[in-house]
């Protein structure tokens, strides 16, 4: 969608005859853009999606509202509830489930993209009940985690790529 103002293509869409044709699943709001999307290996019905909240406007950008989050669909796309509104960080850079066990589910936080109004997250979540709760794990100072690589073998072994303070030296980058 437009950035200066409401509206748009914005969300999660759905295609079913190879691209033809599509339809917005998930709408976050006027505002908010879909930016990450996982499938669960294992069920096709199950997906998780990241959204975030900006408008631009002539004095600045307002990013990461209400409606930026993770959400969840158990249904292909119809239906879906957010499931990460608990947690202090609404800015999602990666999502990615394990595939050995599909109720372990990975959150980086912190946009993966630098550029000058970017949103800051603070580090790693994990949940291993499908993403009902969550745990804060590491890389608090990371800021942006741009990509999540998790062990086809072992849910425990992840690989993270972290873009550390965008502005200056981190120690976790």
């Amino acid at each position: 969608g437009d950035l200066w103002k409401a509206g748009g293509e914005r969300g999660i869409y759905k295609t079913t005859d190879g691209g033809i044709t599509w339809s917005r699943v998930l709408d976050a709001g006027a505002d908010a853009g879909g930016t990450e999307l996982v499938m669960d290996p294992t069920n096709n019905k199950v997906l998780y999606a990241a959204s975030y909240q900006r408008r631009r406007s002539s004095w600045g950008m307002n990013g990461g509202g209400p409606n930026s989050g993770l959400w969840k669909s158990a249904d292909a796309g119809r239906t879906w509830k957010p499931i990460f509104d608990d947690q202090p960080t609404g800015s999602i850079g990666d999502i990615a489930i394990a595939p050995s066990n599909p109720n372990v589910i990975y959150v980086g936080s912190g946009e993966g993209l630098q550029r000058p109004d970017l949103s800051t997250g603070d580090g790693m979540y994990k949940s291993t009940d499908g993403g009902a709760t969550w745990t804060h794990l590491a890389l608090r100072e990371g800021q942006q985690i741009a990509l999540i690589a998790v062990d086809p073998e072992d849910e425990n072994r992840l690989y993270v790529a972290v873009l550390g303070h965008p502005y200056g030296p981190n120690e976790e980058r």
